[in-house]
């Protein structure tokens, strides 16, 4: 059978058998049915859009202005102030090339998975990963990640990933999970960067995640949900 998922899928598989505060419940009702953005997501894709194209997204008083297109799931234009942005934008490295698409076919017993994912920039043989963080930035949540792992793996030239955490103050979720505003709105924190490099086993560590993923998926009627539409990220 020929399944397809996207890294950030198997990647939340992995959270939910790990962790104590991913939802299985909540996972299985994201691959059952599409679910609209959160906020974070929402306000992180604008944030990224603003740091790779930094002059289309610039108004007149030199703060930011995003406007979404029909299909990234950002509901509305979303402002970003010039002091998160401009700082954020000095000390991403230039020469970027953007949004590079990559995917690979694993065979898991008599299947063929193809996981696909997009880095959001090359810069040499870096690959770099821009993160909007509200709150807490914790480095062993990076270094778990298996999104690293698929890049190097697709990607046998690139050396390592980089990625570029904005911690981002001031905005937070209610009690009701929707997004607030602290007086002052939004402001920049940090940016944390950790660079993740190729290790050993690291192919067959992958391929024990993706076959875990494959069987929990079967045993919840889920396997006919792995195809094709779903958008990797």
């Amino acid at each position: 059978m020929n399944l397809y998922a996207s890294v950030s899928r198997v990647d939340e598989f992995r959270r939910v058998v790990e962790t104590e505060w991913a939802s299985e419940a909540v996972f299985v009702k994201s691959i059952r049915e599409r679910a609209p953005l959160g906020w974070q997501a929402q306000w992180g894709t604008a944030l990224h859009a603003c740091i790779q194209e930094p002059d289309r997204w610039r108004v007149a008083d030199g703060s930011y202005l995003y406007v979404p297109h029909e299909h990234d799931g950002v509901a509305g234009p979303i402002a970003w102030p010039a002091a998160i942005v401009d700082p954020c934008v000095a000390e991403w490295p230039r020469g970027c090339v953007f949004e590079r698409r990559c995917e690979k076919d694993y065979r898991i017993g008599g299947d063929t998975i193809t996981v696909a994912g997009r880095v959001d920039a090359v810069h040499g043989l870096i690959l770099i990963e821009g993160k909007t963080k509200f709150g807490y930035v914790d480095p062993v949540e990076v270094g778990d990640s298996l999104q690293w792992q698929f890049y190097l793996d697709m990607l046998p030239w690139a050396v390592a990933v980089e990625y570029r955490l904005h911690e981002i103050g001031g905005l937070y979720s209610g009690d009701d999970g929707e997004l607030r505003i602290a007086k002052g709105g939004p402001r920049l924190e940090e940016i944390h960067v950790f660079r993740m490099w190729r290790q050993a086993e690291m192919a067959e560590k992958l391929e024990r995640w993706i076959a875990e993923f494959v069987a929990w998926a079967r045993d919840r009627g889920l396997v006919d949900k792995l195809k094709r539409f779903e958008v990797a990220a």
